[in-house]
């Protein structure tokens, strides 16, 4: 069993995220810190200040990359799985975020209707970006091959070509927020806050 050598320990924000098999990820409250916790030593690997939004410090990974909310902020930055420096910044800035990684690319969906996708390894750039209306986005956006879906706080479901960013198609799942969902075989699972799931 590990313990984290922190105390007082302020309390989580979020639930630990492991990038690698010897590494978690917490992020706490009130210290406003990201830290890197070394499994098999037992230690703090690595932490960082950053700016509290009102929301869990994002956890995404790829190989030897792990995104996170930036300090300085708004928006986003990769940063060395081992060691915490930045790598490079990421030009996305949201109260809130969402956070997908798929083969190498970044799926980010912001709270405020910010939807978009980034190559994590090659260009490092912005591939496309939209922005959603009539509603905030609620949860993490969904990705299978070339379809990206987006939740929302009003229940409703749009689908997105992952290629560009045109929309395909919207639905209304339900008259409250949109909770979740996956790809499952050629349907889509979604729960909302009741816990009603919609197969779609």
């Amino acid at each position: 069993i590990a313990t984290l050598p922190l105390a007082p320990a302020p309390p989580l924000r979020i639930d630990p995220f492991f990038p690698s098999k010897d590494i978690a990820l917490l992020g706490w409250d009130g210290k406003f810190k990201l830290v890197c916790f070394d499994l098999a030593a037992k230690s703090i690997r690595w932490q960082r200040a950053y700016k509290d939004s009102g929301f869990a410090t994002p956890h995404a990974a790829f190989r030897e990359l792990v995104v996170a909310a930036d300090p300085a902020g708004p928006g986003l930055q990769c940063l060395d799985r081992d060691t915490g420096v930045v790598v490079y910044a990421i030009p996305f800035a949201a109260a809130e975020y969402f956070l997908v990684v798929d083969n190498g690319e970044l799926i980010a969906a912001g709270r405020d209707g910010q939807l978009m996708r980034f190559n994590m390894i090659k260009s490092r750039s912005v591939i496309w970006k939209t922005a959603i209306t009539g509603s905030s986005i609620s949860a993490a956006p969904l990705v299978s091959g070339g379809t990206v879906v987006a939740l929302q706080e009003n229940g409703i479901c749009r689908a997105f070509q992952r290629l560009d960013g045109t929309q395909l198609w919207e639905k209304q799942v339900g008259n409250g927020r949109l909770d979740g969902g996956l790809f499952l075989k050629n349907s889509i699972y979604i729960y909302d806050l009741s816990g009603t799931i919609t197969v779609l």
